[in-house]
């Protein structure tokens, strides 16, 4: 009934979004239109169809842990992803993943991140998406939360999820970027971390163009994109996903007075 209401503005956009909220279709389309791009700010990333398990034995100097996620419908917050660094492991997880999702990717895994407070994290952003009489406008935010794994850090226990797998559950204290920032790691998200992302989220939203469309009931339309960050140690920005399922809930945040 919601979808076949008519309305002058809706706000969710079509489906047609799936250029970018699908993680193979992020990836994929990425590298299509902007293979430097796509090189510089995600992991390498295949169908794992079509993954050469040799490179678990690769000795160029290139990471040989990789890391397995599920697409599809049930596919988010953390649902089916593994973290493998042997041929043996990746059969395991294809066997858990493929009775239940139709598609399964595997990245090469950022094995050196940038830590917070001893964890590994990513970093949450949004993204506005907007189609106003046909023209689609976007506006990256200047806001980010970190989203912390449960456990500390420990490169080589790949097993456990609780050390590789981040998410706002895990947060102990909700930190909400820049503005929780000390002074020394406030200059270097503002000056480095944060332009990068919004230098990726330039070429992420051109991807958009000719395919985010309202849904048919609805003239015009806009929605709010979750989109996720890693950080390496030398601060270089990898995109890992964008979602259409923010969480975004006021109920999730403390009450902030400054």
């Amino acid at each position: 009934k919601y979808y076949n209401t008519p309305t002058k503005l809706m706000n969710i956009l079509g489906t047609t979004k799936s250029v970018i909220t699908n993680k193979h279709n992020l990836y994929a389309n990425l590298h299509a239109r902007f293979p430097s791009v796509c090189d510089k700010y995600m992991a390498r990333t295949w169908n794992v169809k079509k993954f050469d398990t040799k490179l678990f034995n690769r000795t160029d100097g290139k990471t040989n842990v990789f890391i397995v996620r599920p697409v599809g419908i049930g596919a988010f917050s953390g649902a089916g992803v593994e973290v493998v660094s042997s041929a043996k492991e990746l059969a395991a997880a294809r066997r858990k993943l493929e009775s239940k999702f139709p598609t399964i990717i595997i990245s090469e895994y950022i094995t050196r991140p940038m830590l917070w407070e001893g964890k590994k994290f990513h970093l949450r952003t949004y993204l506005l998406a907007k189609i106003i009489d046909g023209r689609l406008t976007t506006y990256f935010y200047d806001f980010y939360e970190i989203f912390t794994a449960e456990k500390p850090y420990i490169a080589g226990n790949w097993r456990d999820m609780d050390i590789h797998d981040t998410h706002l559950k895990s947060v102990g204290k909700y930190v909400a970027g820049p503005m929780d920032f000390d002074a020394p790691t406030k200059k270097l998200f503002n000056e480095k971390i944060w332009p990068a992302m919004a230098d990726c989220m330039k070429y992420v939203s051109r991807l958009l163009e000719g395919h985010a469309k309202p849904y048919p009931n609805a003239k015009n339309a806009f929605e709010v994109l979750g989109c996720d960050f890693m950080v390496t140690e030398d601060y270089d920005v990898k995109l890992l996903e964008v979602n259409e399922r923010t969480g975004l809930s006021m109920a999730d945040f403390p009450e902030r007075r400054d």
